[in-house]
C-alpha cells in the first residue's frame, strides 16, 4: 500500500514566545525521508506534533487523506514512534515488555502477538537477550529495542528522532542497516543532526533551521548547485577571520595543524584556491549561511 503524509503550514509557539515551528509544509510517501537540522531547529517539536503527542497552533496534517489533528486515533493506530529519549520499566525482560506493549497496541491474540514479538527480537538481533532486563541494556541495545517496539502492529508510518545519538560506530552501522531494511513499504521519517545518516539512507530530505524549512529535495538535488562553487585554501590562523568576513565560509578544517577554509563562491577567487567536490554536508552548511559574498 502506498502511504501519504501531507503537512501544511504548521505553526507552534511555546509559552514564553519561543517559535518552534514557523510554517512547515512537507509531503512524504513510502521510503526513508530525512529531517536534518541542528539541535534546537524544531525537529523534535515537529516529530511530537506529527505523532499527535502535542497540538499545533495552526496548520494541518493529513495521513492517507485523514486529518490527524482532528482524528488523532487514526494515525496512532498506524504509527510506530521512537523518541529521542524513552524510559523502560525496571525489572521486566525484553520479551515481557514487548508482549505488554503489543497488548497496548491492540494485538489481543496471544499466539499472533508472541510470533510478532519473537520475529522482531530476531530482526533487531536481541533474541539472545530476550530474558534480560531491558533497563540493563546498553545504549545500542536499547535503541534496537526501541525500533522493535515501534514496529509492533505493522505500522504504516514510523518516526524516529535522533536514533543514532550516542551510539558507537558498530552499533550505529547496525542500527542504520536496520532502518534501511524497514523503509521499503512504509514511511520512515528520520530526524537527526547527523548529515551522514541522511545521506546514506534517505531518498528525500528536508533541512530545518530556526523552525523553518530552508531546503528540500533528494541529496543529489541539494548537492548539484554547489558543483564548481566550492573552493579550498590553506591559510594561517591569523587569516581565518578576514576570510570569514570576505567570503561565505562553510568549513574551517585543521589539516596537519594548519587551517584550511572551504568557501562557497560562484567563481575561483584566485589561483591559490583549489576546487572541492561538494557533499550533502556542504549543502547543509550553506543553508545556515548568508548569501554568498562577491
Amino acid at each position: 500500500m502506498d502511504n501519504y503524509l501531507q503537512v501544511e503550514n504548521l505553526y507552534k509557539t511555546y509559552p514564553g514566545g519561543v517559535q518552534a515551528l514557523r510554517g512547515i509544509s512537507l509531503t512524504l510517501q513510502n521510503g526513508m525521508f530525512g529531517l536534518l537540522g541542528p539541535n534546537g531547529a524544531g525537529k523534535s517539536t515537529l516529530m511530537r506534533t506529527l505523532a499527535t503527542l502535542q497540538p499545533s497552533d495552526s496548520g494541518s496534517i493529513f495521513f492517507n487523506g485523514i486529518n490527524t489533528l482532528e482524528h488523532p486515533q487514526y494515525l496512532r493506530q498506524r504509527l510506530g514512534f521512537l523518541p529521542q529519549e524513552f524510559g523502560v520499566y525496571p525489572g521486566i525482560t525484553a520479551v515481557e515488555l514487548l508482549d505488554y506493549i503489543g497488548i497496548l497496541k491492540g494485538l489481543i491474540h496471544h499466539k499472533q502477538r508472541r510470533n510478532q514479538v519473537e520475529k522482531l527480537l530476531a530482526m533487531t538481533n536481541l533474541t539472545a537477550h530476550r530474558r534480560q532486563y531491558v533497563h540493563t541494556f546498553s545504549g545500542g541495545m536499547l535503541r534496537r529495542f526501541g525500533i522493535a517496539q515501534a514496529l509492533l502492529g505493522a505500522p504504516q508510518i514510523i518516526i524516529v528522532d535522533e536514533p543514532t545519538a550516542g551510539l558507537d560506530p558498530e552499533e550505529r552501522n547496525r542500527f542504520l542497516n536496520l532502518l534501511s531494511e524497514i523503509g521499503q513499504d512504509r514511511i520512515v521519517l528520520l530526524s537527526t543532526h547527523i548529515v551522514e545518516d541522511v545521506e546514506r539512507l534517505c531518498q528525500q530530505l528536508a533541512i530545518v533551521h530556526d523552525g523553518q524549512l530552508v531546503a528540500e529535495g533528494s541529496p543529489a538535488d541539494l548537492i548539484q548547485p554547489l558543483h564548481g562553487c566550492l573552493w579550498q585554501k590553506r591559510v594561517t590562523p591569523a587569516q581565518v577571520d578576514s576570510f570569514v568576513a570576505r567570503y561565505t565560509v562553510l568549513q574551517v578544517l585543521l589539516i596537519g595543524g594548519q587551517p584550511n577554509v572551504i568557501i562557497y563562491h560562484p567563481t575561483q577567487p584566485d589561483s591559490a584556491f583549489l576546487p572541492v567536490s561538494p557533499t550533502l554536508e556542504h549543502a547543509y552548511f550553506l543553508t545556515r549561511q548568508t548569501p554568498a559574498k562577491v
